[in-house]
């Protein structure tokens, strides 16, 4: 057993002596693999051959400190080489706590301006949900159709009042008002269907008077609910039907009454009117502001510019001449607002 334990060392100590020679070579084609590769490729196939393969033949060998000098073309710029100098000895700057303070307060104060702004209720314009409606240029829109519908009183508005203020107006006015008139009869659903159809379409506005010959007499009054829910009914029945053709609806007030008793049922009716106007977002417009006293009371004559003016006629329930004026110029003032 000595004796060959004596055997392999000396043949392993032959190994090393024969390969001593080339371990200089062998790091040069290391580090310098393209310049010596006849070399590095001797040494690689002698340690394959004499070595296990998990074994690195440099290993076994004296270490040497290698110096790897560095092409002049690598060499860094001694501008640079200053610059990175004085930025390796650049001082930071100390944070003192007082300015840590602020920045946890400006921090703090960005956050809660962020939250509140997320926190902030989105109201929606609901003005933008609304469906547009017609302006109109009563008096000079070659376009529009005004539709009058009603009674006698809106015949007098119409022959006293239409065709003087409008008189050389680019607008067309059409009067199917009637008298003797009104809405319980149920005609005027059909008659203006057929003007506003036949309009096609044109703009329009249907301006609506009706009253005195739906109130009856006083065996219907006070009105009775059922009657009052069959009255709406014919008022909506205009509303429907105008809109159906693209028309817009203004609703006159039935004007204050000589009559007491008149008057009261004109009251109530100017409230079923003005209620059932509101319904359908139309113009419910207030003509007693105009031919009645301060109190809504009836009034026969009113003072203007220093002179007295007739503005009902001898029956306390019609309109004079001046009268309807005044409430053309009214109408045509409440659609330029």
């Amino acid at each position: 057993m000595k004796s060959f334990f004596t055997l392999f060392c000396a043949l392993f100590l032959t190994i090393i002596a024969f390969i001593a020679p080339v371990s200089d070579k062998f790091y040069e084609g290391k580090f310098n693999p393209v310049e010596n590769s006849q070399i590095y490729a001797f040494s690689e196939k002698i340690s394959q051959k004499f070595l296990p393969e998990n074994i690195d033949f440099a290993m076994l060998l004296p270490q040497r400190n290698f110096e790897i000098e560095i092409p002049k073309t690598a060499q860094i710029p001694e501008e640079n080489s200053k610059f990175e100098q004085e930025s390796k000895t650049e001082e930071k700057p100390e944070i003192s706590a007082s300015n840590e303070k602020n920045d946890t307060q400006l921090a703090m104060e960005i956050l809660a301006s962020v939250k509140a702004e997320n926190d902030k209720k989105i109201e929606p314009n609901f003005a933008l949900f609304e469906p547009k409606k017609a302006k109109f240029d009563l008096k000079n829109d070659e376009n529009l159709s005004i539709v009058l519908i009603g009674d006698s009183v809106m015949q007098g508005i119409y022959y006293w009042g239409f065709l003087s203020e409008f008189k050389g107006a680019k607008t067309s006015v059409i009067n199917l008002s009637m008298k003797n008139t009104g809405l319980v009869a149920g005609i005027w659903k059909k008659k203006l269907k057929a003007e506003l159809q036949n309009l096609g379409t044109q703009k329009k506005l249907v301006i609506a008077h009706f009253g005195p010959n739906d109130w009856g007499d006083k065996k219907n009054y006070p009105f009775s609910e059922k009657w009052v829910k069959f009255y709406k009914g014919r008022i909506a029945e205009i509303y429907e039907i105008s809109s159906e053709f693209g028309a817009d609806v203004a609703w006159l007030e039935v004007p204050c009454m000589k009559n007491k008793n008149y008057q009261e049922r004109a009251a109530d009716l100017n409230t079923i009117f003005r209620e059932v106007a509101g319904t359908h977002k139309a113009k419910f417009i207030d003509i007693n502001s105009v031919i009645c006293g301060d109190e809504g009371e009836f009034v026969k004559y009113k003072k203007f510019d220093e002179k007295n003016k007739l503005l009902r006629a001898d029956d306390g329930l019609h309109l004079s001449q001046f009268g309807a004026g005044l409430i053309v110029k009214e109408i045509v003032k409440r659609f330029e607002e």
